[in-house]
Parts: C-alpha cells; structure tokens; sequence
C-alpha cells in the first residue's frame, strides 16, 4: 500500500473539516463556495425553503443521479426536496464531514427520519425509522451549484423501514 508523505497529509488534512468536531467550518481558500453550500443545505435541503433554490443553484444545474426521465435544471432540486419532505416529513440531514477543493464541495452526511408519507410509486407510509450514510458532490460555477452527484446507502434505509429484499425466481425449468 503506497504510503502518503507528510505534505500529502497536510494538504488533505487542511481541506477536510470534520463538523461534529469543529465548533467553526473552515475550508482554506474556498471560505466563499463552502457559505453558499451551508446556505443551500440549510435554507434548501434542511429548512424546506423551495424559495431559494433560484438562488442557491444555477438555471441548467444537472443531477448525475436523477431517475431517467426526471427534470433538470432547478426543478430537478424542486423535485427533490418536494419528494422528500412528502414521504418523510421530519428528515433532517448533517454533515458529518466537509471536503473543499477547485469548483467542488464533497459532504459526507448522515440523514434521519421517519417515513411519515406515502413513498414514491404510491406506497403508503410504513411508520418506521431510518438512519443511513449519504455522500453529495456539488460543482459550483458562477456562485451556484451547477451539478451534484449523490449516493449512499439507499437499500439500508429500505431495509429498516421493513422492506426486503426479495431475490428473482429463476425461470422454470423447461418441460
């Protein structure tokens, strides 16, 4: 395993802020993006506040993991937070940890909640509890969130709000 020199470490170690241990976010050099983000993730994410996604994200903002046939641009955040708050209504996301580097803010985040509301495709709501891990990477341009990729652990959330999963039969065999 290659081992990493000390300037190596300083450098990774100056762009990643650990929240829950940091009273004051700092992101050398990127203090600027990292306030737009926090904003975003506050105001948007957290707070619900559909009003401001116009300010937080660019008009032709693109959603690496949006299901195919789902909008772009700044609907595809209104979409989002309108999906979520629906079928979880008390989900509340925080930022366990915070990377800045260039045009990008990684954020490493738990999310909590309970589903409260129907979930997507019409199921009703199951009642229970979930806490999983989730990790977001936003580009900036021009001040605004200009794309995101996200992914986490999805099928654990299912898993504790009592869905299974449930392998495919194989094909009968042939008579």
């Amino acid at each position: 395993m290659p081992k990493l020199s000390k300037a190596a470490i300083a450098l990774c170690t100056l762009f990643t802020v650990p929240l829950a241990q940091a009273g004051e976010v700092q992101c050398k050099g990127n203090e600027a993006m990292l306030q737009r983000y926090l904003g975003m993730f506050d105001n948007v994410f957290n707070g619900r506040k559909m009003e401001l996604i116009d300010e937080y994200t660019a008009p032709d903002f693109f959603s690496h993991d949006s299901a195919p046939g789902n909008p772009q641009g700044r609907e595809a955040i209104r979409l989002l937070v309108t999906n979520m708050a629906k079928s979880f209504p008390k989900r509340h996301l925080t930022n366990d940890l915070i990377i800045c580097g260039g045009d990008l803010v990684v954020a490493y985040q738990t999310v909590e909640g309970t589903n409260d509301g129907p979930l997507f495709g019409g199921l009703p709501p199951t009642g229970k509890s979930f806490n999983f891990k989730w990790i977001d990477i936003y580009r900036f341009k021009d001040d605004k969130v200009a794309e995101r990729w996200g992914a986490g652990d999805a099928l654990g959330m299912m898993q504790q709000m009592g869905f299974k999963l449930v392998p495919p039969q194989p094909a009968e065999a042939a008579k």
